[in-house]
């Protein structure tokens, strides 16, 4: 972290980080009603923040020497910093090693601990224990095939020489059934939890490039949410009640479908007794 944090300073050619309320920038000369810090303040805040992440159980206290806990503010950027000064490292050395080599790097990109290479030719798996440190244990995932590949919610898969997606949910792998999205038995509001179905269709639009992978999950969605008491025909009522008052919603941007026709192939699960979905043939127009 160290070393990450001199190379931001030393490349920006300014003193101070000055901490605003809506984000952060550079500067020489910090107003006095801001905070700003040097690289020496902030490379001490940081090492303090690593060698004193603590965690209590019962009347215990307990530091943690290795890592640094999951789930805490700054975990993510830390891990993702942590990776890139390895990853920078690697890269400006091999620009002036292997030009050529670095170049079959340059589709490759990283968030957090999920790594995806695009026309790498295998070399990330050739070259990667040089990158990364020995103790960070690189599982191929899909070693079957170069041709398809999971990369956080996304499922990749090459069609044509053409990068297709589609949603990819780990969860649907799990041999038990997971426990998600309200269920409207219990005593909750229930007007604003149809939103779940708004959002999570929003979220199915801009993963699937195509229409037939966009329908068949909220065909899905919506069979489990009538069987957790969703009223269909309310489904049906907010979901083209938010299509029509949104120009720009990105099912039909994206689709180019009119929205009696989308209408239609959601209203092929209809209610709770329907027990199969409209399968991909029937979908395609």
């Amino acid at each position: 972290m160290s070393s990450v944090i001199n190379d931001a300073y030393e490349g920006d050619g300014h003193k101070y980080i000055s901490v605003y309320s809506s984000g952060a920038s550079f500067v020489n000369n910090p107003k006095s009603t801001t905070k700003a810090y040097t690289k020496e303040q902030l490379i001490e805040m940081v090492n303090y923040l690593i060698d004193n992440c603590c965690a209590t159980c019962g009347d215990s206290l307990f530091r943690q020497k290795v890592g640094i806990p999951m789930g805490t503010d700054c975990a993510p950027f830390l891990a993702n910093l942590f990776l890139f000064s390895y990853e920078n490292e690697w890269m400006m050395r091999m620009k002036s090693e292997d030009p050529h080599l670095a170049r079959q790097f340059s589709n490759s990109v990283r968030y957090i601990d999920d790594l995806l290479t695009i026309n790498n030719d295998g070399l990330m798996k050739t070259h990667m224990n040089e990158i990364y440190p020995k103790e960070l244990e690189l599982k191929h995932e899909n070693s079957e095939c170069d041709k398809n590949a999971s990369y956080l919610d996304l499922q990749l898969d090459v069609v044509n020489q053409e990068i297709v997606t589609s949603l990819y949910d780990k969860r649907d792998d799990f041999p038990f059934k997971i426990v998600n999205f309200p269920d409207l038995s219990g005593n909750i509001p229930r007007d604003g939890s149809y939103g779940v179905f708004i959002a999570q269709t929003l979220r199915y639009a801009k993963a699937c490039a195509k229409y037939t992978h966009f329908m068949d999950r909220t065909l899905l969605l919506k069979k489990q949410l009538v069987q957790q008491h969703f009223e269909p025909t309310v489904i049906d009522r907010k979901f083209q009640k938010w299509m029509e008052r949104s120009e720009k919603a990105v099912v039909l941007k994206r689709y180019g479908r009119h929205i009696r026709d989308i209408m239609s192939d959601l209203r092929g699960f209809q209610n709770k007794d329907q027990n199969t979905i409209p399968t991909e043939t029937a979908l395609v127009k």
